[in-house]
């Protein structure tokens, strides 16, 4: 597929990092962080979104931003991490973490398709906590909702150094959220969650914990 070449349609000056990939029924769509070109700076970061359709000619589409969120005063635009699932062949969800004009600290950002990618909602903060940061989103469909981990430093009242695990839910499609669960012990700092959810309806989450001298995983 794409025949080797970058999904980057030749804008090759631009980073374009951390990408998330799945199948979509017989397509396979991508999402990634990366400069917007027609701002010209490096930091300039937006979420993109390709997809290569079956029955097509094996090249990715043309990418698109999923909108354009501006950045918080004398900022650059700052949006990372994108994390995508699928409900089913047409209805996908996203989530990344970013800054806006409103958040100086990054917010876990939310938007959803339900034309297979050609159109999104806007964005939206999803549990925003203004003044605290939260970052490195994933999520998780199941029993008809929508779950989101990640971690924030909402737990400490100083700075951002220590950072806890939390989730949230959405049972209507993500147009609303339960409060931040605190899943992380609170005493160290603890950041990257991934999750699964087994045959037996039971999430399990692994998570990188320190003490700021030494890091471990926990399950």
């Amino acid at each position: 597929p794409n025949n080797g070449k970058p999904i980057s349609d030749g804008i090759l000056k631009y980073d374009q990092r951390v990408p998330s990939i799945i199948a979509q029924g017989d397509t396979i769509a991508v999402a990634w962080y990366g400069a917007e070109p027609s701002f010209g700076r490096k930091n300039h970061r937006e979420i993109k979104f390709s997809r290569l359709a079956a029955g097509g000619n094996g090249l990715f589409e043309p990418w698109i931003n999923i909108g354009l969120i501006a950045g918080y005063k004398n900022q650059d635009y700052w949006q990372e991490h994108p994390v995508l699932a699928a409900k089913d062949d047409r209805t996908l969800y996203l989530v990344w973490e970013g800054q806006d004009a409103l958040n100086d600290k990054q917010q876990i950002k939310f938007s959803r398709t339900t034309d297979g990618g050609k159109t999104w909602d806007p964005p939206k903060n999803i549990v925003p906590i203004p003044g605290r940061t939260q970052s490195r989103p994933t999520l998780i469909l199941a029993n008809d909702s929508i779950y989101v981990f990640g971690y924030s430093a909402q737990y400490n009242d100083t700075d951002d150094r220590n950072n806890q695990i939390v989730m949230t839910r959405s049972s209507d499609n993500g147009q609303t959220w339960e409060p931040w669960t605190l899943l992380s012990n609170g005493a160290n700092d603890s950041r990257h969650v991934t999750a699964v959810i087994d045959s037996n309806n039971i999430f399990h989450i692994a998570y990188r914990q320190s003490d700021l001298k030494t890091s471990w995983i926990v399950y």
